[in-house]
């Protein structure tokens, strides 16, 4: 879809990967978005089972809720990690996939 931004910017001498830098933000981005909505909800909507498990185990809440802080972060920075690292490695694709006739 966003083809012709490359090749515009290709055109005006950038090099590939800056050509594709704005693409990999919003695919970073759009990767973490799950992650987001479910670290946003957490609590309002529902209980996660890092909480609930660390309460019958007999932790106090508030420890429970550091805990699951601490799980969620976790996730949300491997989400992070992996985005960024698929991104970076995937790198540039060399040419212009075919349009279907």
């Amino acid at each position: 879809d966003h083809w012709d931004e490359v090749e515009g910017w290709l055109a005006l001498g950038a090099t590939p990967r800056r050509a594709t830098l704005d693409l990999a933000r919003r695919a970073v981005h759009d990767a973490l978005v799950p992650a987001l909505d479910q670290t946003r909800t957490t609590g309002l909507v529902v209980l996660p089972g890092a909480f609930v498990g660390a309460i019958f185990g007999g932790v106090s809440p508030l420890e429970a809720g550091r805990f699951q802080i601490v799980v969620l972060g976790a996730i949300l920075a491997a989400g992070a990690v992996s985005a960024a690292l698929v991104t970076l490695w995937s790198g540039s694709v060399p040419t212009r996939p075919r349009r279907p006739v």
